[in-house]
């Protein structure tokens, strides 16, 4: 098998078992990442509404803005679930957080072997392409605690508007 062949398969292989294996255990990993959180509570209820009033609410939360008045509960539903698994994946001793900069430190590892792989001469295509792939997998790993924890903000601000929108609707 040459040795290019061997150098994209065996990383995409090693990505799709990642990627079945965490599909598999979802269920099981959220419940143990996010005790408490009512994560399944909000799945069931989100499994109801649809794909419209799914997105709407979910961008009044991202954006820290009111959802529409009919589904301003279900906005501050959500946006306390998605408080509570911020929160208790952003603490520091949580072995999410740890998972990302893991992830973070491998990806920027495997590129900075792409990088001298091309310094050494080999500037072939697929080359390149695993350099811009784990370089960008590398910032994206290492970067999405602080990302998440930035939102904070904006799903408090949200939840407190769609409380009141609530409120004014009883």
């Amino acid at each position: 098998m040459p040795r290019q062949v061997v150098v994209i398969v065996i990383p995409v292989l090693f990505m799709l078992l990642v990627g079945v294996v965490a599909y598999a255990s979802r269920r099981s990993l959220t419940s143990r990442l996010y005790p408490g959180a009512g994560l399944d509570d909000w799945r069931r209820v989100a499994a109801g509404l649809s794909w419209r009033d799914r997105w709407a609410v979910s961008r009044a939360n991202a954006t820290g803005r009111e959802a529409p008045p009919r589904l301003a509960p279900h906005a501050v539903r959500r946006g306390e679930v998605m408080i509570a698994c911020i929160g208790s994946w952003s603490d520091r001793r949580s072995p999410l957080r740890k998972t990302w900069r893991g992830l973070g430190l491998l990806f920027a590892l495997l590129c900075a072997l792409s990088i001298a792989l091309v310094a050494s001469g080999e500037r072939e295509w697929h080359n390149w392409l695993q350099v811009v792939t784990q370089g960008s997998l590398a910032v994206m790993s290492l970067t999405t605690p602080a990302l998440q924890r930035r939102q904070l903000p904006k799903l408090r601000r949200s939840v407190e508007r769609n409380r009141a929108l609530v409120a004014a609707q009883v």
